[in-house]
Protein backbone atom coordinates (compact mmCIF):
# COMPACT_ATOMS: atom_id res chain seq x y z
CA UNK A 1 0.00 0.00 0.00
CA UNK A 2 2.88 2.23 0.92
CA UNK A 3 4.71 1.92 -2.75
CA UNK A 4 1.16 2.51 -4.37
CA UNK A 5 0.75 5.97 -2.51
CA UNK A 6 4.48 6.86 -3.51
CA UNK A 7 3.43 5.71 -7.01
CA UNK A 8 0.32 8.40 -6.90
CA UNK A 9 2.28 11.08 -5.33
CA UNK A 10 5.20 10.65 -7.96
CA UNK A 11 2.55 11.04 -10.33
CA UNK A 12 0.56 13.88 -8.76
CA UNK A 13 4.10 15.76 -8.80
CA UNK A 14 4.57 14.89 -12.60
CA UNK A 15 1.43 16.46 -12.77
CA UNK A 16 1.89 19.28 -11.41
CA UNK A 17 4.97 19.85 -12.95
CA UNK A 18 3.75 19.42 -17.02
CA UNK A 19 0.89 22.07 -15.46
CA UNK A 20 3.55 24.34 -14.42
CA UNK A 21 5.45 24.40 -17.24
CA UNK A 22 2.89 24.85 -19.71
CA UNK A 23 1.54 27.71 -17.32
CA UNK A 24 -1.47 26.29 -15.14
CA UNK A 25 -1.28 26.89 -11.98
CA UNK A 26 -0.07 24.08 -9.87
CA UNK A 27 -3.01 22.74 -7.88
CA UNK A 28 -4.55 19.25 -9.26
CA UNK A 29 -7.29 19.36 -6.56
CA UNK A 30 -10.79 19.70 -8.22
CA UNK A 31 -11.87 23.36 -8.78
CA UNK A 32 -15.96 24.01 -7.40
CA UNK A 33 -15.56 27.32 -9.34
CA UNK A 34 -15.90 25.81 -12.95
CA UNK A 35 -18.76 26.43 -14.41
CA UNK A 36 -19.11 24.10 -17.12
CA UNK A 37 -19.11 20.46 -16.83
CA UNK A 38 -15.96 18.13 -17.00
CA UNK A 39 -14.70 17.34 -20.58
CA UNK A 40 -13.74 14.16 -21.57
CA UNK A 41 -9.98 13.88 -24.04
CA UNK A 42 -9.61 10.85 -25.99
CA UNK A 43 -5.69 10.87 -26.19
CA UNK A 44 -5.39 8.26 -29.34
CA UNK A 45 -1.98 6.95 -30.32
CA UNK A 46 -1.57 5.09 -33.29
CA UNK A 47 1.17 4.17 -36.07
CA UNK A 48 -0.23 5.56 -39.07
CA UNK A 49 -4.00 4.73 -39.20
CA UNK A 50 -7.18 4.41 -36.81
CA UNK A 51 -9.29 1.80 -38.20
CA UNK A 52 -12.01 2.55 -36.07
CA UNK A 53 -12.37 6.06 -36.40
CA UNK A 54 -15.95 5.52 -37.90
CA UNK A 55 -17.23 3.67 -34.46
CA UNK A 56 -15.79 6.48 -32.29
CA UNK A 57 -16.98 8.81 -34.09
CA UNK A 58 -20.41 7.69 -34.00
CA UNK A 59 -19.67 6.83 -30.19
CA UNK A 60 -19.69 10.74 -29.57
CA UNK A 61 -22.29 11.35 -32.37
CA UNK A 62 -24.83 12.36 -29.12
CA UNK A 63 -22.44 13.75 -27.43
CA UNK A 64 -22.47 17.95 -27.28
CA UNK A 65 -19.04 19.44 -28.83
CA UNK A 66 -18.24 20.31 -25.35
CA UNK A 67 -18.44 16.95 -23.81
CA UNK A 68 -15.15 15.78 -25.19
CA UNK A 69 -12.24 16.71 -27.63
CA UNK A 70 -10.11 13.90 -29.36
CA UNK A 71 -6.49 13.85 -30.32
CA UNK A 72 -4.45 11.86 -32.11
CA UNK A 73 -0.87 10.85 -32.48
CA UNK A 74 0.68 9.11 -35.01
CA UNK A 75 3.73 7.50 -35.25
CA UNK A 76 4.27 8.13 -39.18
CA UNK A 77 2.09 9.74 -41.91
CA UNK A 78 -1.71 9.00 -40.87
CA UNK A 79 -3.26 10.41 -44.44
CA UNK A 80 -6.95 8.99 -43.38
CA UNK A 81 -7.51 10.82 -40.23
CA UNK A 82 -11.23 12.70 -39.76
CA UNK A 83 -10.13 16.14 -38.77
CA UNK A 84 -13.60 16.72 -38.17
CA UNK A 85 -13.30 14.59 -35.29
CA UNK A 86 -10.19 15.10 -33.98
CA UNK A 87 -7.12 17.48 -33.65
CA UNK A 88 -3.79 15.50 -35.47
CA UNK A 89 -0.28 16.70 -33.20
CA UNK A 90 2.67 16.71 -34.11
CA UNK A 91 4.14 13.41 -33.85
CA UNK A 92 7.12 12.76 -31.31
CA UNK A 93 9.13 9.88 -31.58
CA UNK A 94 7.99 6.52 -29.85
CA UNK A 95 9.59 3.28 -28.91
CA UNK A 96 6.31 0.38 -28.17
CA UNK A 97 7.22 -1.05 -24.87
CA UNK A 98 10.41 1.45 -24.50
CA UNK A 99 9.01 4.88 -24.54
CA UNK A 100 5.07 5.30 -25.11
CA UNK A 101 5.11 7.84 -22.02
CA UNK A 102 6.83 10.90 -24.45
CA UNK A 103 3.96 10.19 -27.12
CA UNK A 104 1.28 10.05 -24.29
CA UNK A 105 2.95 13.65 -22.24
CA UNK A 106 2.72 15.24 -25.70
CA UNK A 107 -1.42 14.63 -25.99
CA UNK A 108 -1.30 15.32 -22.76
CA UNK A 109 0.36 18.38 -23.46
CA UNK A 110 -2.35 18.84 -26.30
CA UNK A 111 -4.62 18.72 -24.29
CA UNK A 112 -3.89 20.59 -20.81
CA UNK A 113 -3.83 23.78 -23.67
CA UNK A 114 -6.80 23.56 -24.72
CA UNK A 115 -8.90 26.62 -24.21
CA UNK A 116 -11.85 25.16 -21.92
CA UNK A 117 -9.49 22.79 -19.87
CA UNK A 118 -10.80 22.63 -16.39
CA UNK A 119 -9.39 20.48 -12.93
CA UNK A 120 -12.60 18.17 -13.90
CA UNK A 121 -11.93 16.92 -16.76
CA UNK A 122 -10.77 13.52 -17.40
CA UNK A 123 -7.68 12.10 -19.84
CA UNK A 124 -8.00 8.88 -22.11
CA UNK A 125 -5.50 7.02 -23.55
CA UNK A 126 -6.40 5.02 -26.06
CA UNK A 127 -4.47 3.12 -29.43
CA UNK A 128 -6.26 2.37 -32.53
CA UNK A 129 -6.81 -0.84 -31.59
CA UNK A 130 -9.40 0.32 -28.68
CA UNK A 131 -12.90 0.29 -29.59
CA UNK A 132 -16.03 1.76 -26.91
CA UNK A 133 -18.07 -1.35 -25.65
CA UNK A 134 -20.26 0.97 -23.24
CA UNK A 135 -22.08 4.10 -24.46
CA UNK A 136 -20.82 7.60 -24.34
CA UNK A 137 -22.64 9.43 -21.54
CA UNK A 138 -22.54 5.71 -19.56
CA UNK A 139 -18.58 6.45 -19.58
CA UNK A 140 -18.68 9.96 -18.99
CA UNK A 141 -21.04 9.84 -15.83
CA UNK A 142 -18.34 6.51 -14.63
CA UNK A 143 -15.62 8.76 -15.06
CA UNK A 144 -16.85 12.47 -13.67
CA UNK A 145 -18.47 10.38 -10.68
CA UNK A 146 -15.36 11.61 -8.97
CA UNK A 147 -12.21 13.81 -8.59
CA UNK A 148 -9.59 10.69 -8.72
CA UNK A 149 -7.65 9.39 -11.18
CA UNK A 150 -7.31 6.03 -11.95
CA UNK A 151 -4.19 4.12 -13.14
CA UNK A 152 -4.15 0.20 -14.17
CA UNK A 153 -0.18 -0.22 -13.27
CA UNK A 154 1.19 -3.66 -14.37
CA UNK A 155 2.87 -5.61 -11.58
CA UNK A 156 6.36 -4.84 -11.82
CA UNK A 157 7.53 -8.29 -13.08
CA UNK A 158 5.15 -7.88 -16.28
CA UNK A 159 7.29 -5.04 -16.86
CA UNK A 160 9.01 -4.95 -20.04
CA UNK A 161 12.58 -4.58 -19.77
CA UNK A 162 14.62 -2.34 -22.53
CA UNK A 163 18.51 -1.82 -22.36
CA UNK A 164 18.95 0.85 -24.92
CA UNK A 165 22.19 2.06 -26.09
CA UNK A 166 22.10 6.23 -25.35
CA UNK A 167 25.33 7.16 -26.47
Amino acid sequence: MRTLFSLLIAVAALFRGLRTELGHEANVTVNASHARAPKIFLLFMTIDSLPHQGVWKRWVADASPGEYKAYVMCKEACPSIDHSFMEQIPTVPTVYCADLVSGMNALLSAALKDPGYNDNDKFVFLSESHIPVKPFHEMKNILVSNANSDFCVFPRQEWHQHNADLR
